[in-house]
């Protein structure tokens, strides 16, 4: 996984893909890191 910038709000978000128990592809967007480091250490 990877951390991106959010230059609109000027914070930081996690995105993640994984897969449900049926086999359907899922993502996930946790946002408003204040740092970095802070969205690695969530995924």
């Amino acid at each position: 996984m990877a951390a991106y910038k959010d230059e609109e709000r000027g914070t930081w978000y996690v995105s993640l893909h994984c897969y449900d128990w049926t086999g359907k592809n899922k993502q996930k967007l946790k946002r408003g890191f204040k740092t970095r480091r802070e969205a690695l250490e969530w995924e």
